[in-house]
């Protein structure tokens, strides 16, 4: 008796995890990207990013001619609605600074070893956290910023516009490159010098990598 008693219950027990498992299966396959689901930015090619001095010649561009963000997001409705609700979970941007160009190759030169490109190939902004101020639309992000292998906080505030699934991040951003233990280049044996003082400044399109496939 105790023995048909024990098989019943192994009998019952298997029939109750087949049935837990093709339960757990449907879950997965059913509400499984409902789950974790991330969506990804990707940038536009009008976007631009350019640092800008001066010196005791001129002052000076340097454009980025290469720019690589990384964002992802929990989907919240559209683009705006998700950004607005706080479901940015990443966003950083990357500029190689051999990518910078100021027209003058002499410049170009000194910034790179200035900013030691060798050693630290980029200059690195990653995201902490971020609040949106809606009228008008603006948004406040603290983050940080690495130049020349060293890191600092920063606190960034651009304005926000949104055009259907499209976002625009526009503003800048002015720091000390002595701030990052960077030695203001110089030119002609010191003739010419570049002031410490830089100001970045950003205007960046970016929409879904849904919208870009």
């Amino acid at each position: 008796m105790t023995q048909i008693i024990k098989d019943l219950f192994i009998s019952r027990y298997a029939v109750a995890m087949k049935n837990l498992t093709v339960a757990l299966v449907l879950t997965v396959i059913f509400l499984g990207p409902a789950f974790g689901a991330v969506s990804r930015l990707a940038l536009l090619p009008e976007s631009t990013l350019s640092l800008k001095g001066d010196s005791t010649l001129h002052p000076y561009t340097s454009t980025a001619t290469v720019v690589q963000v990384e964002g992802e997001f929990t989907p919240a409705g559209t683009l705006a609605q998700a950004v607005a609700s706080g479901q940015m979970m990443k966003f950083e941007v990357t500029i190689p600074v051999k990518g910078l160009k100021s027209g003058e190759s002499g410049l170009d030169k000194r910034l790179y070893k200035a900013l030691n490109s060798d050693r630290f190939p980029d200059i690195h902004f990653s995201l902490s956290k971020y609040a949106v101020v809606p009228s008008p639309s603006a948004i406040k992000a603290d983050g940080v910023l690495s130049i020349a292998g060293k890191e600092k906080p920063v606190e960034l505030n651009a304005a926000l516009s949104f055009s259907g699934n499209r976002m625009e991040i526009q503003g800048n951003y002015k720091l000390l490159m002595t701030d990052y233990g960077i030695k203001p280049p110089t030119l002609m044996l010191g003739a010419i010098k570049v002031g410490a003082p830089v100001t970045i400044y950003f205007d960046l399109f970016l929409t879904t990598k849904e919208e870009v496939q």
